[in-house]
């Protein structure tokens, strides 16, 4: 069989087919709805297993931090929580995102690249200086080739 026949019996599961029909739509609406209030908030990518959390869920973790900052001008990491870092959850609190998608990158000094396959390797100016620090790994495989 020639490499580039493309006439094979290749299908799709209907349930597979389900889910790549919604993505599809979810994306076309990301897209014509690009100046939407959500504007700051880039696109779910989930081949990073990025997932934004809910408008509810995002409020009740941003409400948390003033807490535990205790009233107190802080500074406050947000790993990989980029829902969190859109919210804005507390004007006194200094808010430094870190993350692995470089399209975050848009939000200029906030950003820290973060590569969580050498989760030590973080800017000096970060360590032992934060008050809190909101957490929300994507799950990862580790592939031995």
């Amino acid at each position: 069989m020639d490499v580039y026949d493309f006439n094979c019996c290749v299908s799709l599961s209907s349930h597979t087919l389900a889910a790549l029909n919604e993505f599809v739509v979810e994306q076309q609406h990301h897209s014509d709805a690009g100046g939407s209030s959500n504007a700051s908030l880039l696109s779910e990518d989930w081949r990073l297993s990025q997932f934004w959390y809910s408008s509810e869920t995002a409020k009740i973790v941003a409400e948390e931090v003033p807490t535990l900052c205790d009233g107190v001008h802080a500074r406050v990491v947000s790993l990989a929580c980029l829902t969190l870092y859109v919210k804005q959850m507390n004007p006194n609190a200094s808010l430094q995102l870190l993350e692995y998608d470089k399209r975050f990158q848009q939000y200029g000094s906030d950003y820290t690249f973060y590569d969580y396959n050498l989760p030590d390797e973080i800017p000096s100016e970060l360590k032992h200086s934060c008050k809190v620090v909101v957490v929300d790994p994507p799950y990862l495989v580790r592939i031995n080739c």
